[in-house]
């Protein structure tokens, strides 16, 4: 940071500190440095003290009077130039390949031209007449879909342009040949999968004729078995029974007979033995009968029903299953057609492929153009050529057309919020200046430069509005561009700065902010001034005009600087009383919990600190509020109505435009014409980075007071030591320079030998950082290990 406190008599030599990030020299790395250069040639110690002396001269104060003038904002670029339309050809070639034939770099060459075919025209004789590749024109046509075979007389097609590259097929010619046999093959086989297939449904179709006749017969053998066998069985023995019972009542009666017969003498006992026996034998068959009937009710009906209606299941079930087995054989028929209609298709594009790999031997120019050969910076290959090895996907030619050309361009991340779509360009090549306009820039990173550097790029492209330039300004030539951003001239005008005249500095560990050191003419002080840049260039930038969003009169000016002038260093008195009044209470917090544990001391400061920052902000924001609301008051003794509402809207308003500054806070930024802007001398320009300097990147609040201006350079103030803390720090510090010194002492006796010197500097270090953790806190042993890294001097004691 820089100091703002000036004496009359000689002002500090430095205004700004080393820049955040550069990082000083490591202590030992540091010290390690100054000893190689004492035994290289001596006098070490005598060279530092010189280094020293002359950083501590006093520099004369450069001084830049504020006024506004005149100022074309430009942003200046580099680029290459582009075209618009531009047909790049790759090798679509498989595998690796030789280029046999290559085109002229810089040949001027056409494209394709239409034909309308004639009566009988064929392809071959098309391919004859033009001297194309017959593949290639099949190709460049393939989405008419025409059948080739049979051309339409009056077809438009169109024949390729000149020949660009040929290149070795290869042993694409074999290939070809043993495809179509493949080809053949497949439609082959498919000739009989369709064959089987037709074979299979007639078979399929007899086969369930079968079953389903099968079936119908057994349903009428059921029926029949029903209504027919089983019921003429049982009446045809049921008549039979009552004969053979007429049989036995006439046996009984002609026995009657000739019992009486053979009492009279008329018959033997043999005669009546035989006709009992007849009668006997009808009563014995009558009884089987009837067994046999009742048998055949009670099991032979029901078996011979049973195995009927499972004859028709088994029928039944035979249809389903021949359906079943159908339907199986007819998907795999089906199958082996699809499959052997796949093979084909499969087979036939192989074919197409390779007609369509022997049709890209050949590359024939697209459109009309200039031939250029493909480079590329990152491209290991071999060079365009003729014999050159090439594969698949890399690129050959650009055909662009001729003098349709833009500019590719690519814009720092710093400058990117000052560039817009139609901004006017103009670009210098050869000697030759042409004008453009910006037609596209990105909203994202240029991710293809990402990886080369640690700064962001945006890809742009500025349009060229003339065609009016030498055939020998082609693509890939270098340009300058510059963009015009604005011309502020006339009422337009803002206090225009040398870019040293604006710096940025920490109002807090991560808020930074941007403004200019002002000397004050009265105290002969500098008082930091923040500001909201409008518009640079690589040498001035352009400072907003609060004052002119209102209009301000030049009548008005010194009324209104000295009520914002009074209005301003009220918030300062403010912001430092709040500080101290701040400070004293963390003392005395500090001062209750001493005797806590680290960590309960720890825990309770942070509580405390807390609660004091909400005290703080909220008694800030009370007597913030009534300073502002003074100033608006003086304001309207001065301004006009119209005036006043623009003050009360312009604050809002800004912020919706992107300003930083929250509130009427904006009104205390700027410069006023005649103030004297502090210079940064040009010897510490290596440590300016203008880009940073010069782009709005913090701002300040009622919220946030500003920093009292102490010794950056003051340990204490760095770490925050506390005044119980003081003793010890400085008894730290008293350690640490006399085991300094006595390194010192044994390096110039050449005592410690070189191998061991650097350890030797790592002790002293490690000793004074073992010393000092005894009583600082985490937080400061943090600050402590970064100002060690950074600048490890700062820390020890003065000499």
């Amino acid at each position: 940071m820089r100091k703002n406190n000036r004496s009359k008599k000689a002002y500090p030599a430095v205004l700004v500190t080393n820049r955040q990030g550069r990082g000083g020299f490591a202590f030992a790395k540091l010290l390690g440095v100054l000893i190689l250069l004492g035994v290289v040639g001596g006098g070490a110690w005598g060279a530092r003290h010189y280094l020293n002396k002359e950083k501590e001269k006093v520099r004369k104060e450069v001084y830049h009077v504020a006024k506004k003038a005149d100022f074309l904002v430009t942003v200046p670029l580099t680029g290459q130039l582009k075209s618009t339309d531009v047909e790049e050809l790759k090798c679509e070639l498989e595998g690796q390949t030789t280029i046999e034939t290559i085109v002229e770099e810089g040949t001027k060459v056409k494209g394709p031209v239409t034909y309308t075919v004639k009566l009988e025209d064929t392809i071959e004789s098309i391919s004859k007449y033009h001297d194309k590749d017959l593949l290639c024109i099949k190709q460049l046509n393939k989405d008419l879909k025409l059948d080739w075979e049979k051309l339409e007389a009056g077809t438009e097609i169109q024949i390729p342009g000149d020949l660009l590259v040929e290149l070795d097929p290869l042993s694409l010619k074999e290939r070809i040949n043993t495809q179509e046999i493949a080809v053949q093959r497949s439609e082959n086989n498919l000739m009989r999968a369709r064959g089987n297939k037709e074979t299979l449904v007639l078979a399929s179709e007899l086969a369930l004729k079968v079953a389903q006749n099968n079936y119908t017969n057994a349903v009428m053998d059921l029926d029949k078995l029903k209504n027919n066998t089983i019921e003429t069985f049982i009446t045809n023995t049921g008549i039979t029974i009552k004969n053979l019972e007429t049989d036995v009542e006439l046996a009984e009666k002609s026995l009657t007979a000739y019992n009486r017969l053979k009492e009279l003498g008329f018959v033997s006992d043999l005669a009546v033995l035989t006709e009992k026996s007849k009668r006997d034998k009808a009563l014995h068959r009558i009884k089987e009968l009837r067994d046999d009937l009742e048998a055949y009710k009670k099991y032979d009906q029901k078996s011979l029903l049973s195995a009927k209606e499972l004859k028709v299941d088994e029928c039944k079930v035979q249809i389903e299953k021949t359906k079943v087995i159908n339907k199986a054989n007819a998907a795999d028929a089906a199958s082996d057609v699809l499959t052997a209609e796949k093979t084909l298709e499969l087979e036939q594009e192989k074919l197409e492929d390779l007609f369509e790999q022997m049709a890209n031997t050949k590359i024939y120019a697209p459109q009309d153009g200039t031939v250029l050969y493909w480079t590329s910076r990152y491209d290991r290959g071999e060079p365009v050529m003729e014999g050159a090895k090439i594969w698949k996907g890399r690129n050959i030619i650009k055909l662009p057309k001729t003098k349709s050309l833009m500019v590719d361009i690519s814009v720092p991340q710093l400058k990117r919020p000052q560039l817009k779509v139609g901004q006017r360009a103009y670009i210098e090549v050869e000697g030759i200046k042409l004008p453009g306009t910006l037609s596209m820039i990105s909203t994202t990173v240029d991710s293809n430069r990402r990886g080369h550097t640690d700064k962001s790029y945006f890809k742009a492209e500025v349009a060229i509005d003339s065609s009016n330039f030498p055939d020998s300004v082609s693509e890939g030539m270098k340009v300058k561009v510059e963009v015009v951003v604005m011309n502020l001239v006339e009422e337009e005008r803002l206090i225009k700065l040398p870019n040293q005249c604006v710096t940025t500095r920490m109002i807090s560990e991560d808020t930074p902010e941007t403004g200019c050191w002002v000397l004050n003419e009265k105290t002969e002080k500098h008082e930091w001034r923040p500001v909201t840049i409008a518009y640079s260039d690589e040498t001035h930038i352009a400072i907003r005009d609060w004052a002119s969003i209102l209009d301000i009169t030049d009548k008005q000016k010194d009324k209104w600087w000295q009520e914002r002038i009074k209005a301003k260093d009220a918030l300062d008195q403010l912001a430092e009383k709040l500080a101290a009044e701040k400070e004293t209470l963390m003392v005395k917090i500090r001062e209750e919990v001493k005797d806590y544990s680290i960590a309960d001391r720890q825990e309770a400061i942070k509580t405390a600190k807390q609660e004091t920052d909400q005290a703080i902000r909220k008694k800030q924001e009370i007597e913030a509020a009534k300073i502002i609301s003074d100033f608006r008051k003086s304001a309207e003794g001065f301004l006009s109505e119209k005036q006043l509402v623009k003050f009360d809207e312009a604050p809002s308003q800004l912020k919706r435009e992107g300003n930083k500054t929250e509130g009427i806070m904006v009104y205390f930024d700027g410069l006023r014409e005649g103030e004297r802007i502090h210079l940064s001398p040009l010897t510490e320009a290596e440590n300016l980075n203008l880009d940073e300097a010069i782009m709005g990147k913090g701002y300040i609040d009622l919220e946030t007071p500003a920093p009292k201006k102490t010794d950056s350079n003051d340990p204490v103030s760095l770490l925050g030591i506390t005044d119980d803390q003081k003793q010890q720090w400085v008894a730290a510090q008293s350690k640490v320079k006399v085991a300094a010194d006595k390194l010192k002492a044994g390096i110039m006796s050449q005592s410690i030998p070189r191998e061991q010197i650097q350890n030797a500097f790592a002790k002293v270090r490690d000793d004074f950082r073992v010393e000092v953790q005894k009583f600082l806190t985490e937080e400061q042993m943090q600050k402590f290990d970064g100002q060690m890294k950074e600048d490890y001097k700062v820390l020890l004691p003065k000499e």
